[in-house]
């Protein structure tokens, strides 16, 4: 008979935005066998569509009419702040099956988190992340250059390829306005994060993907050290960089047509 697994011991959190090497770096997490599996059980997404096991997540009549909205625009199916229905004691059921479902064997709750899913669940209703009662490990993932991040988000946007592995399902469409809402978002998620950490006190060991993609081995070792997994095996780069040409086209036509101005992290 398999042992059962150990109850929850501590939790990881990985604080990012989307297009910030986050993927990258979990993976690294998870191949580790000792410091969880991050998943991202928390985003609206998975939530509205029942993937965790958490039974339904109900959204108000005009959350839907924004959802609706945006996708006959041609928007990514973002929510607005504060629309999800969620009451105190649907949070905490999320939370707590959350808990349930993604604890590894080892006893490690790690997840992947982004500051408006973040926020809704926990700030809205007077929470934090230690409502697990377990000691908790913050690592915070950041690109500093914020227009690579847009290129690539609105890029992975209109492929819906996410990784290189994935294949492509369409032509990638260069958007400019899609890009100015992919960076106002980011903008918005980095912004979060300051202030919750500011406001709570709390350093969190913060790396970049610029670190991450230049010096793999020594920013992966970086984070093992902080969660007390230093002599963790270090397994190989497990993603490759989707930048190419047509990357860079993009940007050279983003930037001449914003007179040579880019956006400053």
């Amino acid at each position: 008979m398999p042992e059962a697994p150990r109850p929850l011991e501590r939790v990881v959190l990985v604080a990012a935005t989307n297009r910030s090497g986050s993927t990258l770096l979990c993976r690294a997490l998870a191949a580790t066998g000792r410091l969880g599996a991050p998943a991202e059980p928390l985003t609206f997404r998975n939530l509205r569509e029942n993937r965790s096991g958490l039974g339904p997540v109900h959204v108000k009549p005009r959350a839907r009419v924004g959802q609706l909205r945006r996708r006959l625009a041609g928007r990514p199916d973002w929510r607005d702040l504060g629309q999800s229905a969620f009451t105190s004691r649907t949070a905490r059921r999320v939370l707590d099956g959350v808990a349930d479902r993604h604890t590894s064997d080892d006893g490690v709750l790690a997840l992947k988190v982004m500051w408006s899913d973040y926020s809704e669940l926990f700030g809205s209703h007077g929470f934090d992340a230690g409502y697990w009662e377990r000691p908790v490990s913050w690592v915070r993932i950041r690109r500093d250059d914020r227009l690579g991040q847009a290129l690539s988000w609105s890029r992975a946007i209109s492929t819906d390829q996410w990784t290189a592995a994935m294949a492509s399902r369409s032509e990638p469409t260069y958007d400019r306005s899609q890009i100015e809402r992919c960076l106002e978002r980011i903008e918005h998620e980095e912004t979060g994060w300051d202030g919750y950490f500011a406001d709570h006190a709390i350093e969190p060991l913060t790396v970049t993907y610029e670190d991450l993609d230049a010096d793999y081995e020594g920013t992966v070792r970086t984070v093992f050290d902080h969660l007390g997994a230093a002599d963790a095996p270090l397994p190989p780069r497990l993603l490759e960089r989707q930048a190419d040409d047509l990357t860079a086209q993009w940007r050279a036509r983003y930037l001449a047509e914003s007179g040579g101005n880019a956006p400053v992290a």
